[in-house]
């Protein structure tokens, strides 16, 4: 039994790390003016600079692509912590499933409700990447 405990701890690691490391990675496909932007998860959640053509345009801040973040970022660090607190261990995976949750109605709702893009003129099309999915 101690022996299946530490390997779903270290399952809930990896499996954290590898959720955040995919907001580092292309997040949607906006159309705007006839150019694509594909921004990552970060620059969504966080806002930043991102290239329009020949334009440069920031970006407005995802309240709920930067939520779905920092719950993945204290449900990693509780699955890190819960070698050494046990308690941990039942709250890393109840943010874990508050993430995949949130994340799947982001994935399955209408594309434009989530990702803001409100600096970006003349906004055509948004779509989800096959990235975003496999954060859920």
């Amino acid at each position: 039994m101690k022996a299946l405990n530490k390997i779903s701890q270290i399952l809930a690691a990896v499996f954290g790390v590898g959720s955040l490391v995919l907001f580092f990675l292309p997040f949607a496909n906006v159309v705007t003016n006839g150019v694509t932007v594909s921004p990552v998860g970060t620059q969504l959640a966080f806002g930043s600079t991102v290239a329009v053509g020949e334009a440069t345009v920031n970006l407005a801040m995802s309240a709920h692509i930067l939520f779905v973040f920092i719950i993945a970022v204290i449900g990693l660090i509780m699955s890190i912590l819960a070698f050494k607190a046990k308690g941990l261990r039942y709250s890393s995976s109840i943010f874990a499933l508050i993430t995949a949750v949130y994340m799947w109605v982001i994935a399955l709702s209408k594309d434009s409700r989530f990702i803001d893009t409100r600096p970006l003129e003349n906004v055509t099309s948004i779509s989800l990447l096959d990235m975003t999915l496999a954060l859920v």
